[in-house]
Formats: structure tokens, sequence, C-alpha cells
């Protein structure tokens, strides 16, 4: 199936969708016999083989790495999808685009017929690990098959991870997210196709873009709260030794998509059938038969879907380059939209690609479960608190806590947040977790005067994230393992305990690619686990994509009793969380955000899954987290919106957080994060002790 990327009548891009084939394959390459050459080697680390190549300056010239014969025959006919797990450090730039970081496949259409070289395009320079993927559509006679990764005419090192293959269910069930994102995508521009007759000369190196909007650092710059269309148009002088010559264009990541024309002809494009394309890294090879001595224009179309929107790189990613020589692109842009999107109109957007959400309602089970509780905790009194600081609360904040009514603190075992490929040492990681354990047993030995209760929150599991959008335990047997045996050790270390009120078995799962152990059914494991030992303790269980309300459409219960279930509440995003990085507009609560009101009802309404799976399986409901940014305007009436709602739904809830980073706390305020300061009184902490009064009814 093809697409049309841009839904413009004289720029046509068609992008080839890498879901739309349901004979889509993914080959396991580890079980490849991979070939390497002096410069290659493979290490073990806990327990997984990384093959790495490093080549010195003196040695770039050359192509070096891993090679490995690919049987193409199993797959004629076929759409097949190569991946790997890959870390830049020190790659040199390349002469060419096609030469440098390098994982390529070689192979012939058909007998005698010349090479096809399909590749995934590998970032230089030094990277974090990253996934690396690229999809070849096997004619049927198709031959001579080769698998190569490494270096070629430049120097560094690059490491590389296989990746095991998801099975046929897990495909089927990514094909039809992925067919739901592109429906949405196809309203999407459909919808802005009466302003491509004002835009079509936008691209021109002629056209007089004299009343746009100057930009002088355009990351994030389309306008708040708009989801579209828009344009970037730069002029840059070139000298005239330049002329005819090959040039690399890069300009970092660009969120969402884009589509780039240099003098008016297209050189490069990224869309949704990449990989987390809106983070992705743009770098396109503009021909020597468009650059010219003089003003030369570079023209971007950029398609946002989704928050924020727009070029996105550091300074130093955007520039052009011919060989060794550059010239930034850092003076003044220009910008016009081309139409706003209206998302009441075109539906809203499912997961994009990357993000995506792997189940479906169609996909759930135990429908029918209500879950059972003992009279104890059936009858418990409510709850209200806050998410607290690690496991090691001193005297002095536990004496806060309750002279402000707190009785409940969610305990996080917590370290690297936010971070990639951390938590990767099990030795280590046991020696920290044990450490932890010892201080939220001294901490909640101290809070048994204070009448405070506590949920065990394992914020940080072993094996942390791969990516941003997938933790590795789903994914790798020995870090599920590791996660089984954290919950053993809790277990038996606070079985019995009456201050422990819940396990919460894992913070905000993230998971975008289906597994055979995916996130449900590891917390599955992981109470069973738990029960075997502490039976009467109850569990909570999160849900996928953070754990946010919208994910409530396709969790299924544990076919368990004495299970709560948790959900974090920070929509709209744009607001609880604007100008963290100190750039962007300023947004006001209640009022208008991405074109919908927002105010009590609305957040009614964003819960309201929740609160739909709360009456279907007659389940208790917690609030792990919620809040808003201390300069967000109106956040002291979105927490009191907030805590209206949990209430009317008999919720319990722990505000985020207390005495955490300075940018969430009630006893901080300010106008960004420059500019923070300790305070008595606020009027987030008011809306919150007003809540926390509530304490002590049922």
């Amino acid at each position: 199936m093809t697409k049309k990327f841009f839904a413009l009548p004289l720029l046509l891009l068609s992008v080839f969708s890498i879901w739309a084939n349901p004979l889509r394959s993914m080959p396991d390459l580890r079980k490849l016999d991979w070939q390497a050459d002096e410069f290659s080697r493979c290490e073990l680390r806990n327990g997984t083989p990384v093959w790495v190549v490093e080549v010195p300056p003196e040695k770039a010239l050359g192509t070096h790495g891993l090679k490995a014969a690919f049987d193409v025959t199993p797959y004629r006919g076929k759409q097949v999808t190569f991946m790997v797990r890959f870390k830049a450090t020190g790659v040199t730039e390349p002469q060419k685009k096609y030469l440098g970081s390098k994982f390529v496949l070689h192979f012939r259409p058909a007998p005698g017929a010349k090479s096809c070289w399909p590749d995934a395009n590998l970032p230089q320079r030094t990277t974090g690990w990253q996934t690396g993927a690229f999809t070849v559509n096997f004619p049927a006679e198709a031959v001579d098959g080769e698998l190569r990764l490494g270096l070629q005419d430049v120097s560094g090192k690059i490491e590389f991870e296989f990746i095991a293959p998801v099975n046929s269910k897990a495909e089927a069930v990514m094909k039809k997210n992925r067919q739901k994102f592109f429906d949405w995508e196809t309203r999407f521009y459909a919808f802005g196709s009466q302003n491509a007759i004002d835009s079509k000369n936008w691209h021109t190196p002629g056209y007089d873009d004299s009343d746009w909007s100057k930009i002088a650092a355009p990351a994030n710059s389309f306008p708040a709260g708009t989801d579209g269309v828009g344009w970037y148009r730069y002029s840059v002088v070139l000298p005239a030794e330049w002329t005819g010559r090959e040039l690399t264009l890069s300009l970092g990541a660009i969120d969402d998509a884009d589509e780039t024309f240099f003098n008016g002809t297209r050189v490069g494009s990224t869309g949704s059938d990449v990989p987390s394309h809106w983070q992705a890294a743009r770098s396109y090879t503009v021909p020597g038969t468009l650059v010219k001595a003089g003003r030369n224009v570079i023209a971007i179309r950029v398609s946002d879907f989704f928050g924020e929107g727009g070029l996105q790189g550091r300074p130093e990613e955007k520039f052009l380059a011919a060989g060794r020589q550059k010239i930034m692109l850092d003076g003044s842009w220009r910008f016009r939209l081309e139409f706003q999107a209206d998302l009441k109109k075109i539906g809203p957007r499912p997961a994009p690609t990357g993000m995506a959400s792997v189940f479906f309602p169609e996909d759930r089970i135990n429908l029918d479960y209500i879950v059972k509780y003992p009279e104890a905790i059936r009858n418990h009194p409510r709850l209200r608190g806050v998410m607290g600081r690690g496991t090691n609360l001193p005297e002095a904040d536990l004496k806060t806590l309750h002279s402000w009514g707190v009785n409940l603190v969610r305990a996080q075992i917590i370290r690297n947040w936010g971070k990639i490929n951390t938590e990767l040492d099990l030795e280590e990681y046991n020696r920290w977790f044990d450490q932890r354990l010892k201080d939220l047993e001294a901490t909640i030995e101290r809070a048994k005067q204070y009448g405070i209760k506590f949920v065990i929150d394992l914020h940080t599991p072993p094996g942390g994230k791969i990516d941003t959008y997938n933790m590795r335990m789903f994914f790798e047997k020995k870090y599920a393992d590791a996660f089984l045996n954290c919950w053993r050790k809790i277990a038996t270390r606070f079985r019995g305990n009456p201050q422990i009120y819940a396990y919460d078995l894992v913070n905000e799962p993230v998971q975008s690619i289906p597994s055979e152990c995916d996130y449900w059914e590891l917390q599955r494991r992981a109470a069973e686990v738990v029960r075997a030992i502490d039976p009467d303790t109850p569990i909570m269980i999160e849900s996928n994509e953070s754990d946010r309300p919208q994910t409530y459409t396709y969790l299924s219960p544990l076919r368990m009793d004495n299970v709560i279930y948790q959900v974090h509440m920070y929509f709209p995003l744009e607001y609880t969380h604007q100008r963290l990085q100190g750039k962007g507009a300023v947004i006001h609560y209640p009022g208008l955000i991405n074109g919908e009101m927002w105010n009590r009802d609305k957040i009614r309404e964003t819960l309201q899954p929740v609160r739909d799976f709360q009456l279907r399986h007659k389940c208790k409901i917690y609030v792990g987290e919620f809040s808003a940014i201390v300069w967000a305007p109106g956040a002291d009436q979105y927490i009191r919106d907030c805590i209206a709602v949990f209430e009317e739904y008999g919720w319990d809830w722990t505000f985020h957080a207390f005495r955490e980073w300075a940018g969430w706390s009630v006893e901080h305020d300010g106008t960004g994060p420059d500019d923070l300061k300790p305070v008595a009184e606020s009027a987030r902490k008011r809306a919150l002790l007003d809540g926390l009064s509530r304490n002590g009814t049922k």
C-alpha cells in the first residue's frame, strides 16, 4: 500500500508504510553466522552478546565490521523488517551520506540483476543506545543476500545488540495499530487540502516570504496548542567554490514529520513510517546540480500531530556541509502556518508509531471479573497523601506530613529517572535495591507514631528502559526474573506489617512493541509471587503507556482479588508540564487548550475510562500521581478540580510530590524553572491542604 504523506497537489510524496503487508516478517539476526574482521569483537555484558566495531583514525578508509550471509529464499514475496540496537561513540563525519555507520543488506532482486543496498541510515557522531531498522519487500526471484554491520570510511566506535523478533500475533496487533494511525493521518492531511493552493509556491526560491514571522531560534516554534502544518524558510549564501558540489543538509530532529526542499527541489523527507519519527535526526543529501554560488533557499514543510512542534535540534545540528567545511544555519528563519487541524472534526489521534497502544479493547480478557476485597480493605478509611522522595523520609518531613493531615505516602524506590540504558548491572542494582529496602524499613518505623501508611512503589525496575517507550524487562528474561526476585524480597521483608497499605508493582510501565511477557503478564506473575508470600496486603496494577487514563480502554483486570488499580493524571500534558525547558507559551487553566475547553468537566471526561473500569469490575481505584507545575497559571484550581473528581468517585490519592524537585513543590513559587523560591504559603499548597483535610472520613 502506498500513501500520500502530504496532501499537496504539486508536491507529491509517496511513503511506503512498513505496516501495510500482512506477510511482514522480522528475522532473528542472533541466529546468523556473523564473521568479524580485525576491528570487531564480541563482548558478553550481563549475559547479552554485544558486538563492538572500533576503528582508529589511521585505519578509517575501507569497510570494517561484521557480515553474515542471509538466505532470502524464505522471504521472497514478503515484507521483511531488519532491526538492531546500536550505540555510536565518536564516529567521524563521512564524506558522503551513504558512508559512515552501516546497517545494510546486499541482495539482487533477480539472478544477474543490479544489486540493491537498503540500509537503516544510522546517525553518526555519538549517540546513546537507539534502534535502527529498515524494511525490504523481497521480489519473487530475490537472491544473494548478505547483511553488514560496522563502519565505512570513518573512524570511531559502534556497538550492536540484536533484538529478538516479535511473534505473529504481536505483528498482527502492531499492524492493526498502525492502520488506525494511518486512517487518522489521512483525515489530518485531507482537512488542510483547501489550503494547498495558497501554499503551492512556498517551497520555491523566488517566493516572497517577507511577511512571514521571523524566528531566531526555531525549536518548538509552532504556536501553542496548534496541530497542523507549517513552513520554515531559510536563505543561505554559499561561496563560489561550493557550486556544483554535493552537500549534506543537517537539521537535527523535527517534530513530527517533514518534507524538505533545496532551491525548490525536494531533497528528503521523514514521515510516520519511520520509527520515532518525531525525534529522528534529519540529514539529507543535496545534489550538486542544485547548488549555486550566492543565495540558496531551504524550505521545510513540517507536520505537527501533537503537542509542541517544529524544528527541534540544537543549533549546532543545523548546518550545510561540503566535505569537512560547514556553514551553520543559525540566522533568522521565516515561519508561516499552512493550516491548523481541528481534532474535533478529524477525531483524536491514535498513539504514534513507536509509542503505540499495543492492546485494544477487543483484546481484553476477564471482562466479567468482579474484584473482591477483604473487609479490612473494603471498609478502610479513605487515604489521601503525597508521593514521597525515595525511601528515606527524615523525622522532620514526617512531622510536616502529619501536620498536613497526610495518612498515606507513596514511597519511591527510585534512581536515574528518565534515563535509558541504566540498571543493566544486576549485581550493582541488587546492592542498591537492598540498601533502599533497609532505608524504607527505617522510615516506616519512624512513621508509625504518626499513623502514616505506605504504598511501596518500585519506581526503577531492573534493566531500566531500552528507549523512551520500552522497559527492558518486558523483552529480556534475566531482567524479568530479577524484577520478580525484587518482589520476593519486598514481600518477605514487609509481610504482616500493618503500615504497608499496598505493593505498587511497577511505576508507569511503558511498552510499545508486543512481547511474550508484556507489561500485563509480568505484573500478573509478580502478583502471584507476592501473593504466595504475603496473601493479605493489596497489590496495585498500573496500565501501559505510563499509566495514562486513556489506556484503561484496553486494560484487563487480573483474575485475582484484593487488587487495586492505579492511574496517573497529568492531562492535558501541555498545561501540567508547560515550559519545563523554559520555553513555550503560557497556558491557563481553566481555559482553551488544544482547541478544547479544559475545566472540571473535561477532567471528569478524561478520567471516564478509569471510572468505567471501576464500575465494570467493582474495583478500588487509586490515583498514584497528579499535579501541575508550579508556574502553571491556575494550578491551584486544577488541583482542586482533580481532587473533586477523585472524591466524587471515591478514589484514594497521593499528590506529586513532596520535597522532591522544587518545580512540583507546593512549598515553592515562581514564574519558571529558573525562578523558584521557597514560600510558607502558596495557592497550590492551600488547594492540597484543603483536599487533605478530608482525611479521617470514610
